[in-house]
């Protein structure tokens, strides 16, 4: 008899699990609190130069771009389950999405998978929400980041960094019930991983205006035949304005206007040499800030060798 009700039991939890057991998830309203639960899957073999052999400014990564989930639908369509397997057609090479449950807000792919140079690899989870709302999802990363929230493309930033925390600000809209979080990094070497976590909507944006300075800073250098111009850092003050460009004055010794451009929050805005007598130049920048004001800032650069 004993035999009989704990096969009765066990009949009884197998077959009463919801179907979602085996995915982690996370309750958005823990906002401030990092992700720490994951499925992942990877590394897939990414053909990107090595550090060193490009400038950071023209840096390319084959793999980044790459859907490697295609055997499964897609980026846009996984809803992945621990266990859930592919083959890549190409390769040979069978994947699995395990379980990662990390003991740190930084969520290490350096430490977990062996391979870990010219790689990317994934990360899914389940994101809860009582009612809809606009958030924050707050991202850092090393090196490039993806980002898929119900299938869309809600982030894309290729670059080489270190790994940390709350880098990128991505505004998104997380829907009532369930949502799918897809988050893909590349890796050209070194460190590997990324964190992420969601951020109060309105606070967020308060503080971006309470720092707006910090924000703002204007950054002049000289690289090769171009002057290499950034204004704040990307994905930060353009939060406050998503989509909006920043306008760029170079003005000369007298204050007239030798150039102008536009271009994004925190990438380079490249200004040829040859647009430049040799002598001091005055940048001006000015930004909309989207309430119909601007914040504007300004750095003097030397164009020639100093005297």
């Amino acid at each position: 008899m004993p035999s009989l009700r704990l096969g009765l039991l066990v009949f009884l939890l197998i077959f009463t699990i919801p179907p979602g057991w085996c995915q982690p998830s996370f309750n958005a309203d823990d906002m401030g609190v990092y992700i720490r639960d994951w499925l992942v899957c990877g590394p897939f073999p990414n053909q990107s130069p090595r550090v060193g052999s490009v400038s950071l400014e023209d840096y390319r990564s084959e793999g980044f771009d790459k859907d490697f989930l295609a055997p499964l639908g897609g980026e846009s369509n996984v809803d992945p389950i621990v266990g859930d397997s592919f083959t890549d057609p190409s390769t040979g090479r069978t994947y699995e999405w395990k379980e990662l449950q990390s003991e740190d807000d930084l969520i290490s792919f350096e430490n977990y998978f062996e391979e870990n140079d010219h790689v990317d690899a994934y990360a899914f989870t389940h994101i809860r929400s009582p009612d809809e709302k606009r958030v924050i999802l707050s991202v850092g990363s090393n090196d490039g980041i993806r980002v898929f929230l119900n299938g869309e493309l809600v982030h894309s930033h290729l670059i080489l960094r270190w790994l940390g925390k709350d880098t990128d600000y991505v505004p998104v809209t997380l829907r009532k019930g369930t949502n799918r979080l897809l988050i893909k990094v590349d890796e050209s070497g070194g460190d590997w991983g990324f964190s992420a976590r969601f951020l109060d909507y309105e606070k967020t944006l308060q503080s971006i205006r309470g720092n707006i300075e910090t924000h703002s800073k204007l950054r002049v250098v000289t690289r090769g035949d171009h002057l290499a111009v950034f204004f704040g850092e990307p994905y930060k003050i353009e939060t406050l304005n998503p989509g909006a460009l920043v306008q760029v004055d170079a003005l000369n010794e007298k204050g007239d206007l030798v150039a102008r451009l536009s271009g994004r929050c925190g990438k380079v805005i490249r200004f040829p040499l040859s647009s430049f007598e040799e002598g001091p130049v005055r940048f001006k920048a000015r930004f909309p800030l989207g309430d119909g004001t601007f914040v504007e800032s300004e750095r003097g650069h030397y164009v020639g060798v100093l005297p």
